[in-house]
Parts: C-alpha cells; sequence; structure tokens
C-alpha cells in the first residue's frame, strides 16, 4: 500500500477549521504476510489479483487520539473534523461539501447505512452520522431526505438510535419484515432486499465498524449488506465467501453506494461480530473511500496488523482469511491488491 500525506490546496481551510485538533499523518505498520491474507492462500495468489484489477484506489485514513474523551465518549466537533478530512482525503476535493455536491444531487434521498448489530459498545457512533448529515444538508439534500437505516428497529435501539419514520429529518428506520417479494439473484446469492434500500432510496452512503469477524475474518464495508437481505443466516458457509461479494455486486446494491465511511473511532481485532470490550482499542478515526474493496482490504491490514502486535494467529492462520476480497476485486468492485492502494492522511 502506497501511504502519503495529502497536499493542501484549499484543504488548509479544512484544517484550520478543525481548531485545536492536531493533523498528523498516520503511518500504519504493514502486518507480515499482508498478501497471505488478503488472497486467503500465498502471496503469489495475491499477486494475481493484481492481474485481475485494473487502474489504482485511493482510501482516506484519518486519525485523532483526542476524539474520545476520558470516559469513551465522542466529542462531536473532532468527529466532524475527522469525517470531513477523511472525505477529502478520499475524494481529492477542495473540501467535503464539495466532495458531496460532486456525488449526490439535491433531489437523491440518501442512506446511511449504518451497522448496528453490536448495539451501544461497537456499533456506528451518532456524531458520525449527525456528521455526515451536516455535510449532506450543506451540499443541498435537505435532512427529510436523509434516512438512517438498518436492519431492524431494535439494532437502532440498541445502539441508542430512535426510530423515527416520520417528522423532520433525518428518519431512522429498520427494514424489520418490509423485504420485496421477489428475491434477487446475485451469483451465489438469492433474497429478498429491504424496500428501503430498493423502493425509498436514490444513493447510499456505507456506514460500517471496523471490526474482526470469526467467520469471514472481518466485518466491513461489503459485508454490511447482509443486512439488507431477508436471509442473511443462510450466507455464512464457507467464510461467507463468495457471498459476500456476491450480494455487494447486485446492481441493486452496488449502483446506489456512493461513498463508504467507516467508523473506526473504536475497533475490535478479535472476537467480533459481537461486541467484545477486552478485545477493542481507540483507534480514534475514520477510513473512507468511493472503492469499497480498497476500504475492506485497508481495513484488513489495520486489523491484521494490530493481531500481529499482539501475537495473535493470523487470519490465514485461524482459516478465516476473507478469500472473499479477492473474489470482490475479480468482479470488478474495486482494488484489493494493497500495492495499488493509495493511503492518503490529512
Amino acid at each position: 500500500m502506497t501511504e502519503r500525506q495529502a497536499g493542501a490546496i484549499s484543504r488548509r481551510d479544512l484544517i484550520a477549521g478543525a481548531g485545536a485538533i492536531a493533523l498528523t499523518a498516520v503511518f500504519e505498520p504493514r502486518a507480515a504476510g499482508a498478501e497471505r491474507v488478503l488472497s486467503g492462500g500465498t502471496t503469489s495468489d495475491a499477486s494475481a489479483v493484481t492481474s485481475s484489477t485494473r487502474g489504482r484506489a485511493t482510501v482516506g485514513v484519518c486519525r485523532e487520539p483526542g476524539v474520545l474523551d476520558s470516559k469513551g465518549r465522542v466529542r462531536p466537533e473532532a468527529a466532524k473534523a475527522l469525517v470531513e478530512r477523511a472525505v477529502v482525503a478520499a475524494t481529492g476535493a477542495e473540501d467535503a461539501v464539495a466532495a458531496c455536491r460532486s456525488l449526490f444531487k439535491p433531489g437523491d434521498v440518501v442512506g446511511l447505512k449504518v451497522n448496528c448489530l453490536a448495539g451501544r459498545g461497537l456499533s456506528t457512533h451518532r456524531e458520525l452520522v449527525d456528521a455526515v448529515t451536516a455535510l449532506l444538508v450543506a451540499a443541498g439534500v435537505s435532512a427529510e431526505r436523509v434516512v438512517i437505516w438498518e436492519r431492524s428497529d431494535r439494532d437502532l435501539r440498541r445502539a441508542g438510535y430512535t426510530p423515527r419514520r416520520a417528522g423532520a429529518g433525518p428518519l431512522v428506520m429498520g427494514t424489520n419484515d418490509d423485504y420485496d417479494n421477489e428475491p434477487i439473484e446475485a451469483g451465489s446469492v438469492g433474497g429478498c432486499l429491504s424496500r428501503i434500500l430498493s423502493r425509498r432510496l436514490d444513493a447510499v452512503i456505507n456506514m460500517p465498524v471496523l471490526k474482526d469477524h470469526d467467520l469471514a475474518g472481518i466485518s466491513g464495508a461489503l459485508k454490511s449488506f447482509y443486512g439488507a437481505i431477508h436471509n442473511p443466516n443462510k450466507y455464512h458457509d464457507n467464510g461467507c465467501s463468495p457471498y459476500i461479494a456476491d450480494l455487494y455486486a447486485h446492481p441493486g446494491i452496488r449502483d446506489k453506494v456512493r461513498l463508504t465511511i467507516v467508523d473506526a473511532l473504536t475497533a475490535q481485532y478479535h472476537g467480533g461480530p459481537a461486541w467484545v470490550a477486552e478485545n477493542t482499542w481507540t483507534y480514534g478515526g475514520v477510513i473512507a473511500s468511493r472503492d469499497p474493496v480498497a476500504v475492506d482490504a485497508t481495513a484488513l491490514e489495520i486489523l491484521a496488523a494490530k493481531r500481529q502486535a499482539l501475537g495473535l494467529p493470523s487470519f490465514d492462520a485461524e482459516k478465516r482469511a476473507p478469500s472473499w476480497l479477492p473474489h470482490a476485486a475479480a468482479l470488478g468492485l474495486g482494488v484489493a491488491d494493497l500495492t495499488r492502494i493509495d493511503r492518503v492522511t490529512l
């Protein structure tokens, strides 16, 4: 992975607006055997991904240790600054509002797909969601056209959200049992999509969490959409491969997701997807990209490095390296090869 610190065009205005927040370039250690982890096999397997993936990807990785206070509460202004920095780093836009204007029209209904499976301990923080909503509004999308959504109202409530299906925006809603009558066919996957996704939304910002998954290796950008079909329980065999990639490749998902913003304020390196407090650490970051595969490759590298630093077995050694990731690259969903991903920090 190539890492560089982004230059300051009028990004200086963004940096100045962060006030007393220190902005530093972050350099993540490369976990030994990262290419093997990405491929689920040998380093030569990972090299093969390169030949099936054209172009490069840019991922914004921005961190601020002070985003959480001494009690683990999110500082809203720090969260807002992190989101703005990550979006600028990911898109190369003049500022975060300009980035959103380039991706969303005022008439779009934009869904913010949060991940709330693990409850308050390890779900998409509301402060980040509020920061993204504010950017959309500044870019011309009214708050009433923003929908925060997840699999169920129950999951949303457990994570601290209050479902609201009408009234002043943004709306907050779970699919519950409201799925399409007819199933989609997406490679190896067949299932009914959430009507929120298929009928209500024009565009999506995916907002998963940086965390381990006991079967799939990681739960990130692509796997987030297991929360958008009625039967995800059917697709956990073989480390969720090729199902995670096949599902995301469906046009009803792939064509609507315009940006991925990962909540990496608190991350979990083992025992996921449920929250295991002793396996979490304060990463204090936000990861953003238009390329969901590059996001997951970056997330995998970060988690692999943390596990290596703690002396834990590799994903490969635990037989849960995400083989669905190179498959996603082969499907043309994005870049999985770390050498073709530019990690940009602000």
